[in-house]
């Protein structure tokens, strides 16, 4: 698990109205546990990412951001 630094943009926009917009830096954490197999000519790996940032703003409100990246890869070895 490691922290992170976000920043975020918000943006409101109406038809009758000038856009508005909210920037903001928060902070967060991350953690990504993977898996590799062993192949005769390589190896598979298995990983996912959770990211986590607290959001609040007067456009966002009080919510949290959670990001799921999950993903699979094959590393050829020479």
């Amino acid at each position: 698990m490691a922290p992170q630094l976000v920043w975020t943009r918000s943006v409101m926009s109406a038809s009758t109205a000038t856009p508005v917009q909210e920037r903001a830096f928060a902070l967060g954490w991350t953690i990504a546990p993977a898996l590799a197999v062993d192949l005769p000519d390589g190896e598979v790996t298995l990983r996912l990412a959770v990211s986590s940032v607290p959001q609040r703003g007067t456009l966002t409100g009080s919510a949290s951001g959670l990001v799921l990246s999950p993903s699979i890869g094959y590393r050829r070895l020479f």
